[in-house]
């Protein structure tokens, strides 16, 4: 049997204008991806009756299976089973049990049925319905050049229940567990895309199988590795060559697939019974936010200081006035004293601690917008305080600027506890490494 692709249509003017996200495409990719079904496209569309129909006849030469979202409605701009009508050459015409099912939802609430939902019990002659538990438009099922067509709600607690309901079992039956697909994902922080391209290469030529791609979010570059096929070597594919990548990436590679910086940090300090807590001047407790999306992360974060002003780097931290008149609140020693003084204040084994400029004002050439200081203190083997202190440049906007700062305090840690206490070169770095 050969490999089944599927295309996704998204229907909505407020799509194609921007004024709304089209998450829908994204969970359908991802739950037929778990069907061994692999999507060809997304296409969002505007409420057009012609476009629509177009890129449903289009869409049915191209791929075995069509999922649609959107515009069936009771407006007027609600045209999406018009436009299936006309792909498939076919009238309109009212379903009288859906209809019969409407009417009895609209009496239960006391409430008679509007003229204008008639228009949601209609299809094409040789179209079925498919019920809607949650509201009152009813999806569609249909087939065109041997494609299989499923239009369902656009909204999403509608359309994932109707998937649940009805479509992903009729996938499942037409894929018939023939054809698998598996995706493993293995992430990196503090590597330019660049160098993953450059260690990966030869894994991520197009007819290579697995199949080797890159998705980047800030300093967080994810390795995408996925093998389709009907045979029993497709689970072989996935995890001989995620082992490769791992290996290649080495202390750059943190976790795979759900894992997050945080959250592989926190069984991290978990499993050596260890304990961390936060000084932040520039990030303003983004460091702490992230840290504490991660479960069990109760039992090892103490918490954390957000010292935005001098005085409460010098009175909560014990910053020296000294050290910040004759080098600066952004400074490296800064920084030290900042992550040092959370840590006798906390009791913790580890301290984050950041100050920076986060722009857009506040830079000067000496001390550019993007400059930003990170300290990880901790308890070494003879009991004492020490540190590493690192400078680095951040490209980018506040927002962008703060994230990536924010994220390079979590990738330090993470490289010392999983290297020896040994740091790496690190993506955003300035030279002459700056160490105290």
């Amino acid at each position: 049997m050969s490999a089944i692709t599927a295309g996704i249509l998204t229907i909505g003017d407020e799509l194609t204008s921007g004024d709304r996200v089209d998450t829908n495409s994204t969970w359908l990719s991802e739950q037929l991806l778990g069907l061994g079904i692999e999507t060809a496209f997304h296409l969002a569309l505007p409420d057009d009756r012609k476009s629509i129909a177009d890129s449903i006849a289009e869409s049915s030469r191209r791929v075995q299976v069509l999922l649609i979202t959107g515009g069936l409605g009771p407006t007027e701009d609600d045209l999406t089973r018009q436009a299936l009508a006309d792909a498939m050459g076919e009238s309109l015409e009212t379903d009288d049990r859906a209809l019969a099912l409407l009417k009895a939802r609209f009496e239960k609430r006391g409430m008679e049925m509007p003229r204008r939902n008639v228009q949601q019990v209609q299809r094409p002659t040789s179209a079925a319905m498919i019920p809607n538990a949650l509201g009152t438009a009813p999806g569609l099922r249909a087939a065109i050049n041997d494609a299989a067509i499923f239009i369902m709600p656009g909204v999403p607690g509608e359309m994932k229940h109707m998937w649940a309901e009805h479509v992903e079992p009729a996938l499942r039956q037409l894929n018939d567990g023939a054809q698998r697909c598996l995706t493993t994902w293995i992430h990196s922080v503090s590597l330019a895309e660049s160098k993953v391209g450059e260690l990966l290469e030869d894994l991520m030529q197009r007819d290579a199988q697995p199949v080797v791609g890159t998705l980047v979010r800030d300093f967080v570059v994810s390795v995408r590795i996925r093998a389709a096929g009907s045979g029993p070597d497709v689970e072989d594919l996935v995890v001989t060559a995620a082992r490769t990548v791992r290996d290649r990436l080495g202390v750059y590679a943190f976790g795979r697939d759900d894992d997050t910086l945080a959250s592989v940090i926190v069984r991290q300090l978990v499993a050596r019974s260890a304990s961390l807590t936060t000084a932040e001047s520039c990030t303003g407790g983004l460091l702490g936010s992230m840290l504490t999306e991660a479960p069990g992360v109760s039992g090892v974060y103490r918490g954390g200081w957000v010292t935005y002003s001098n005085e409460f780097k010098i009175d909560l931290l014990d910053v020296a006035p000294e050290t910040i008149e004759q080098h600066g609140a952004v400074s490296g020693l800064t920084a030290d004293q900042m992550a040092v003084g959370a840590l006798a204040q906390s009791g913790a084994s580890f301290a984050l601690a950041i100050t920076g400029i986060a722009g857009p004002e506040g830079g000067s050439s000496a001390k550019p917008v993007g400059t930003v200081f990170i300290a990880l203190a901790f308890i070494d083997e003879d009991g004492e305080p020490s540190s590493h202190v690192r400078r680095f440049m951040f490209p980018g906007s506040r927002d962008m600027i703060r994230q990536r700062a924010a994220i390079t305090a979590l990738a330090m840690l993470h490289f010392h506890l999983a290297n020896d206490g040994i740091l790496p070169e690190m993506l955003g770095e300035y030279r002459p490494r700056v160490e105290v």
